[in-house]
């Protein structure tokens, strides 16, 4: 099997590789500090097909694309009860990631979401109620990034449904504590019955960006640099299996670099692009 070209770089580093669950060739080096990106957002939502007030929430994160385009990077996290599905035998929409995810956040009643999980001084808790939403996510479009996010050379195998892609981060200024790297499935256009505001019931709603599968332990993976200075560069090349229920087309990686130190959560940068 071809692993994909490393970096051209006479200090290239190979890193560790965590063979429970990670990437299939890491590299590291020093290269020229870049001017920093505006930090996206990356939008967490805790949701369920028989939480009424849901579709509050998927309105609100489509008018936030629409007004800051290509900056929401946006997960609908279905858990809890509220997320069961309507009827025995239905595929659900939950998955062991999403539950753990929420749990370490700390569960809200729904709709509630993390805005680049941090935790803000006018709120109690990381997952915040909707009114607030709004304020939260303008407050972060205009701060930078200590760390460039880029996604390449993504290619999908119809034939065995595999998935191969590479994720490179540059840090733009020095960073200290532990920091961990998530890497998510989402998928859109999922018809599943919802209820809605009204207490009816649509059978034909289209769930948008729901969490489906993790590449990385739900909590992500540390990303284990010799250090973590300006000018430090890592790239990790993932290949893996998509599960069948995804529909590739309907399907995007969102990728981002949050801190993981006790009592530190905050994401530093989030991505998104489609899987084909």
């Amino acid at each position: 099997m071809a692993i994909l070209g490393s970096i051209a770089s006479c200090s290239e580093i190979p890193l560790p590789y965590d063979q429970s669950k990670g990437s299939l060739k890491d590299t590291t080096y020093v290269g020229p500090v870049e001017s920093p990106q505006l930090r996206n957002v990356l939008v967490e939502k805790s949701t369920g097909v028989q939480c009424n007030n849901c579709p509050k929430g998927d309105a609100a994160i489509k008018l936030f694309d629409s007004i800051y385009p290509n900056r929401i990077v946006a997960v609908g996290i279905h858990n809890g009860f509220l997320a069961n599905p309507h009827k025995a035998g239905e595929d659900t929409l939950k998955t062991q990631f999403g539950e753990d995810i929420i749990t370490y956040l700390g569960f809200q009643a729904q709709p509630s979401a993390g805005i680049n999980r941090r935790k803000f001084d006018s709120q109690p808790n990381l997952l915040v109620a909707l009114p607030f939403w709004k304020n939260l996510v303008d407050s972060q479009l205009t701060t930078s990034t200590p760390i460039n996010l880029s996604l390449g050379q993504i290619s999908y195998n119809a034939s065995n449904r595999t998935v191969t892609f590479a994720i490179t981060g540059k840090f733009t200024q020095p960073v200290s504590g532990a920091l961990n790297l998530s890497v998510m499935v989402v998928e859109d256009k999922i018809e599943a019955e919802q209820k809605m505001p009204d207490g009816t019931y649509n059978s034909t709603y289209e769930q948008e960006h729901v969490l489906r599968t993790m590449f990385t332990p739900a909590l992500g993976t540390p990303l284990n640099l010799p250090d973590q200075n300006a000018g430090r560069v890592f790239t990790k090349v993932y290949e893996e299996s998509l599960p069948a229920k995804i529909k590739p087309e309907n399907a995007k990686l969102v990728v981002f670099i949050h801190r993981s130190s006790p009592g530190q959560t905050e994401v530093l940068q989030a991505i998104q692009a489609k899987l084909k």
